[in-house]
């Protein structure tokens, strides 16, 4: 297997005095059995990711949101949210995407698979399969984050997914993780909604650019509702021109909203 061979392949170059350590990987140290699914849930989650479960435990605590760490009340037993398994699965997906990328677009350059290779491993994205596929009916979150899943919702659905391919390398090894992904993520590269590139800040930067004029500034214009629910509108500006406005949840999104709006408007052009 070529994470295997890999990883054997970087053990050469160790001391022997450290070779030791390594000799035995025991991810499972703190990864204990919680029961958190009955039969009926692992037989649901085994249909859905397409194998045999081997061990529950993994799976546990892909779906365990660091929220739910309070309402588990284990005691001598040390638990983990799943922010581990999606350090892991973050680039166990990124190796499986790159793979099929650089060998499915043979003539493509290497910026231009860059490029699709990020709109293939953003948390839009996965928390679009993630909620496609039904991840949230495994997904354990305490009772206050669940009020506020609408507005946190996408970064838990997407954090879900990528510890849910962790979760499957270790238990099922990397097989059965690119087959899970082959089966329920790269299906949509050669969709239009995904193959547009929709990184609109980066867009504006360059026809700015092009036109000789200064980079385009982003400012906060207002705010409005709660704190806990705020809507943002951001200007974005060059040479002391307004050339778009955007709204979002945060100022991130609006952003991207305003540089789409002074895309559409052209101003910039003459």
């Amino acid at each position: 297997m070529v994470f295997k061979d890999w990883y054997r392949g970087l053990l050469r170059f160790l001391p022997k005095s450290m070779l030791s350590k390594f000799n035995v990987v025991d991810h499972k140290k703190n990864i204990p059995l919680l029961n958190l699914f009955n039969e009926e849930e692992k037989k649901q989650l085994e249909k859905l990711i397409g194998t045999e479960i081997n061990d529950i435990s993994y799976y546990e605590q892909a779906f365990t949101h660091r929220s739910y760490l309070t309402v588990l009340k284990t005691e001598n037993i040390v638990t983990h949210s799943n922010e581990r398994l999606e350090f892991l699965g973050d680039s166990v997906l990124g190796l499986i995407i790159t793979d099929y990328l650089f060998n499915f677009f043979p003539d493509i350059k290497e910026g231009d698979l860059t490029k699709i290779r990020s709109r293939f491993v953003n948390k839009h994205t996965l928390a679009f399969v993630s909620n496609k596929i039904g991840l949230h009916k495994f997904i354990k979150i305490s009772f206050g984050t669940e009020k506020n899943f609408e507005k946190a919702g996408e970064g838990i659905a997407s954090d879900a997914f990528e510890s849910l391919v962790a979760a499957i390398y270790f238990d099922a090894g990397i097989e059965k993780a690119v087959t899970f992904l082959y089966d329920n993520l790269i299906p949509l590269i050669g969709m239009d909604d995904f193959m547009l590139d929709n990184n609109y800040k980066s867009k504006l930067l360059e026809q700015i650019q092009s036109k000789g004029k200064r980079p385009p500034i982003y400012s906060v214009i207002s705010t409005e509702g709660p704190d806990h629910d705020k809507i943002y509108k951001v200007g974005v500006y060059t040479n002391d021109s307004l050339l778009g406005t955007g709204l979002g949840k945060n100022k991130k999104d609006a952003e991207q909203q305003a540089a789409k709006n002074a895309l559409e408007k052209g101003m910039f052009i003459t």
